[in-house]
């Protein structure tokens, strides 16, 4: 049995065991918390800014985040759903300030940060004005993700620029800043994105390649020659999915305008793209018409075709384009989710057998031997006097002239 006094030193040894345990563990557990102060921007703005944009809101949130409004960062789908970031002034103070990005958020920080901009109700008199939008961040660093401030509580900081802008404390603070962000597609985007290159990147063209290629040919589908009857449906379809894939992006962006070269150019294309089968009908108007028989064309007839070829060829160019446009856009954006290297490689593979096929057709059409145009019916003569003469009865009789009829 034990002592008294033996008792009373184990009684202190365990407690001064647990009392070494707690301080070390609390030590260890308060220095993996990283603490950060400084301006709170979102994602998708930040990406139109670095593709030398400006945010939806007109600001620019690297050279000005203070301007960023705090209803752009509270209310736009795509800035809510695409995500947050602490921003840091790498500029040091030197020259145009140049704020990137020193702390990603996660889903949980996220969150926070969407709850605290949402109390700041709707129609303040804060929403459209400089929001000077800058916070307090208590999250932790880990090693594989060291740009990213998991599970962050966030609260607004009021202090002066001193106290709120890059102040940073804990074992997290070394991370260097990011210019790169990734942004997960939303279905909407997807959607816009397969449509788009199924229709300007394959359908399109080929719908002309067809038509040029086989124009020659005396094959028919249904009544119809095959060149025009491929051309008509082939356009149709490509036609359908670029109105749908327009209809998309629209969605989207909920009401945004189209400010990037990207949207522009795509919006002429699908302008220009959606005129063509109204254009197309214009062919049945009487002063333009269709060819005569022996080939020959009216005057409107050669203007229309200008035209209808004409807008076609370059609606197909400058969308073409635009997909490579858009690769680079969404690639500087950007976005993840294997988005862009699905639109590269499917136009790519789309665009190198349409080129084959062309060369292949072009070279036929040059070998082919053009049909003969219809002869000209032969011109009617007038008639000439006949020796042959016809008596009472009806038979012929070679008669002079002068020789009477028989009973006359």
């Amino acid at each position: 049995f034990f002592s008294g006094k033996d008792l009373c030193l184990s009684m202190a040894l365990h407690m001064f065991f647990w009392v070494c345990f707690w301080a070390v563990y609390g030590a260890h557990a308060q220095s993996t918390e990283t603490v950060y102060s400084g301006y709170l921007v979102d994602n998708y703005c930040y990406g139109l800014v670095s593709n030398g944009g400006l945010a939806l809101d007109g600001t620019n949130v690297i050279t000005a985040p203070w301007e960023h409004t705090i209803h752009c960062l509270r209310d736009p789908a795509q800035c809510t759903q695409n995500g947050y970031y602490l921003a840091i002034n790498i500029a040091n103070g030197t020259g145009t300030p140049n704020y990137q990005i020193k702390f990603q958020l996660d889903a949980t920080g996220n969150a926070n940060a969407l709850a605290l901009l949402r109390q700041t109700p709707v129609g303040s008199s804060e929403d459209h004005t400089p929001g000077n939008y800058r916070v307090t961040a208590t999250g932790q660093v880990s090693t594989g993700r060291s740009n990213v401030l998991a599970g962050a509580t966030l609260v607004r900081c009021t202090g002066s620029i001193a106290q709120c802008d890059g102040v940073c404390s804990g074992p997290g603070c070394g991370v260097g800043a990011s210019t790169s962000i990734s942004i997960s597609p939303r279905t909407l985007l997807w959607a816009h994105v397969i449509c788009m290159v199924l229709s300007w990147g394959m359908l399109l063209p080929l719908g002309v390649i067809w038509a040029r290629g086989l124009r020659l040919s005396t094959k028919q589908v249904g009544g119809q020659p095959i060149w025009f009857q491929g051309h008509r449906i082939i356009q149709s379809l490509g036609w359908a999915l670029q109105l749908a894939g327009f209809a998309c992006i629209v969605a989207l962006k909920n009401g945004a305008h189209f400010t990037e070269p990207h949207e522009i150019l795509g919006l002429t294309v699908t302008i220009i793209g959606s005129l063509q089968p109204i254009n197309a009908q214009l062919r049945h108007l009487k002063f333009i018409g269709h060819p005569s028989p022996d080939g020959s064309k009216a005057a409107g007839r050669r203007a229309w075709e200008w035209l209808h070829k004409g807008l076609g060829y370059a609606a197909v160019t400058m969308g073409i384009a635009n997909i490579f446009v858009g690769y680079v856009f969404a690639r500087d954006f950007g976005f993840g989710g294997g988005l862009t290297e699905f639109a590269l490689i499917f136009v790519c593979i789309s665009l190198g057998i349409l080129l084959v096929l062309t060369i292949m057709l072009e070279i036929r059409r040059l070998c082919q031997p053009r049909q003969p145009q219809p002869m000209m019916p032969p011109p009617v003569l007038p008639m000439m006097p006949d020796p042959w003469t016809m008596n009472r009865t009806g038979y012929l009789h070679n008669t002079p002239a002068h020789v009477p009829w028989a009973g006359s």
